[in-house]
């Protein structure tokens, strides 16, 4: 007889009842999370909901102006406002590079730059380049001396350049020694997508092309 029982298939009624108790655990075990752990309020409430909320307004606001599809890059602009930024000193350093970033008093008035100061937020991005902010100076003296380039946003790093560009917009990516070409760098285009701006056909700053 216990043989027989053995041999019986499981039916899907009992199937159902073992999800339905696994899926009512884990709802339990989420809001439990979700009501003692900061880190999973937030990331219900900021990177899910409020993304899902921006990527919509942002999907109406391109229709309404009748603007291409999305890229991977653009949608990462969703929940890393200054994505666009760190794409441009990527393309513009070498993979040697060492960043020295803006103090946190550079910043501090400007939402959309509030990451730049975190030389391992940055780096996250950017490796295999290295970063230092310019408030560790004193604490990592080493790694400050090895600067190569400099991270200029809301105009601030001008003073650490050893020469003087032609032009000076409020956010580019400088190398900190003149070039050996002896040519001050040129002019490039704005590289923010233009449905962020106020105006699609604007786009957030004038940039220098160190190259």
């Amino acid at each position: 007889m216990s043989e027989q029982k053995k041999k019986q298939p499981i039916t899907d009624s009992q199937v159902m009842r073992r999800n339905l108790v696994v899926t009512f655990v884990l709802m339990f075990i989420l809001l439990l999370l979700y009501v003692t752990i900061p880190g999973y309020n937030y990331a219900i409430k900021e990177v899910a909901i409020s993304n899902k909320q921006r990527i919509d307004q942002i999907e109406t606001r391109r229709l309404n102006f009748d603007l291409p599809e999305l890229r991977q890059e653009d949608k990462l602009l969703f929940r890393i406002e200054d994505y666009w930024y760190i794409q441009f000193i990527t393309a513009h350093t070498p993979d040697t590079a060492v960043i020295l970033l803006p103090p946190r008093s550079a910043i501090d008035t400007t939402p959309e730059f509030s990451q730049l100061n975190d030389p391992e937020w940055m780096e996250y991005f950017l490796y295999p380049r290295l970063c230092i902010s310019e408030d560790q100076k004193n604490t990592k003296k080493d790694l400050y001396a090895k600067v190569t380039h400099v991270a200029i946003v809301n105009s601030w790093g001008y003073d650490k350049l050893k020469y003087e560009p032609k032009e000076r917009p409020t956010e580019t990516i400088l190398p900190i020694e003149k070039p050996k070409d002896d040519q001050t760098p040129s002019q490039g285009t704005p590289i923010k997508p233009g449905f962020f701006s106020s105006d699609s056909g604007n786009h957030k700053s004038e940039i220098i092309n160190p190259k």
